[in-house]
């Protein structure tokens, strides 16, 4: 599941696609915020953009508009970061380079302006969900691997989250059954899984799956997460 743009056209996972553009944008900014470094991230004004893509032209041109070159003599010039910047403000395509812009708006565009930006939609969604978690319970508390997230309660329990950006229909087991399976896999030692579907109009609350397998005990939930992007919050547009 891909989640981004490619040219002008949008990327976006089934899940979200009965969803408005606003709606859209929003829980693109909120993950992708939680993916990247503090200087790459941006406020949640941005979401009102008519595409994913706009989200970054957008606040490339406002940091550029608020934060103009300056053409007085010159104490270091990077010649990276100017030709990435007359090329966007120009339209043209993005020259290919052999170092890193200096400027941080130019290595911003360098990285995020190019024909596409492509991010895998469970990869996303579990990076964003353990950046959450390490926020309320310290980093100590919170480990990750390629498919889950844990979170240690104490010497003695560990919880497992199992991220799933995809469609629930709790009538159709076909749309949760790979989820469950991996959940009591890779679950066998943990006290608890959670299987964590971004909230959506099929999935508000908790789901109790009962484990048929040898270990009869072990609870598995399928769980709506919710998306929100906390950063953006307390960050105001320019």
């Amino acid at each position: 599941m891909q989640f981004g743009f490619c040219g002008e056209r949008d990327l976006v996972p089934l899940v979200l696609r009965d969803l408005g553009q606003f709606e859209i944008n929003s829980i693109f900014l909120a993950q992708f915020n939680e993916n990247v470094e503090k200087d790459f991230q941006i406020p949640a004004c941005f979401a009102r953009a008519n595409s994913i893509r706009s989200i970054f032209r957008n606040f490339a041109l406002q940091k550029l508009a608020v934060n103009p070159l300056k053409f007085a003599r010159a104490t270091k010039f990077c010649a990276a970061s100017n030709s990435v910047i007359f090329a966007f403000l120009n339209g043209e395509n993005l020259p290919n380079l052999s170092q890193i812009p200096e400027l941080k708006i130019a290595n911003f565009i360098n990285i995020f302006l190019r024909n596409s930006l492509i991010f895998d939609a469970n990869e996303l969604f579990l990076n964003y969900i353990f950046s959450r978690l390490v926020t309320l319970h310290g980093a100590q508390k919170v480990l990750m691997d390629d498919k889950m997230v844990y979170l240690i309660v104490d010497n003695h329990n560990k919880i497992g989250i199992l991220p799933t950006f995809k469609s629930f229909d709790i009538n159709d087991r076909r749309t949760y059954e790979n989820e469950l399976k991996h959940a009591y896999d890779f679950g066998w030692n943990l006290n608890a899984v959670y299987v964590a579907f971004p909230r959506q109009k099929n999935l508000r609350k908790h789901i109790n799956i009962k484990n048929c397998a040898q270990n009869s005990q072990k609870l598995v939930k399928i769980v709506p997460y919710s998306i929100s992007n906390h950063f953006i919050r307390r960050k105001k547009c320019q």
